[in-house]
């Protein structure tokens, strides 16, 4: 049995340290044109796609976060309901547009009662924005 001599073992951890580095480097230099793709596509999938595969580059990785919250907020903003603003605040409960979101959720409450034109439907809204954007008008509706 042959045992591996120092010089061999020593070359061996610098071949594959090199091979590491060679990859590490390969794949840091995709980094931006895959983000590239990703900010041009510029949908919530493709961050989440380039961050998988290139989160350890911090640099654009703390990019394509910040890109992903926008997208998610404007894919909110295109449903324009509810739901799609609730969604957006579950998944950032203290994102960048968290006060944009809770007033554009308030107004479609407002609509969403007024349309009901009941004094319930307005008791409702003003039970639940007591200091709302609304406040002052809904009164005069009714």
């Amino acid at each position: 049995m042959e045992t591996e001599s120092v010089w061999e073992r020593k070359s061996s951890v610098a071949y594959y340290t090199f091979i590491s580095i060679l990859l590490s480097l390969v794949l840091m230099g995709c980094a931006p044109q895959a983000f590239k793709q990703a900010h041009e596509v510029n949908t919530v999938e493709s961050y989440d796609q380039f961050l998988k595969k290139y989160g350890s580059n911090k640099e654009l990785a703390s990019k394509a976060i910040i890109k992903k919250e926008k997208a998610w907020f404007t894919h909110s903003k295109e449903e324009d309901t509810i739901d799609a603003y609730d969604e957006y605040l579950s998944e950032y409960p203290d994102g960048i547009y968290y006060k944009e979101a809770k007033k554009l959720i308030e107004t479609l409450q407002f609509v969403n009662f007024k349309e009901g034109n009941t004094i319930e439907a307005y008791n409702k809204y003003l039970s639940e924005y007591p200091d709302g954007k609304y406040y002052n008008i809904s009164p005069q509706i009714v």
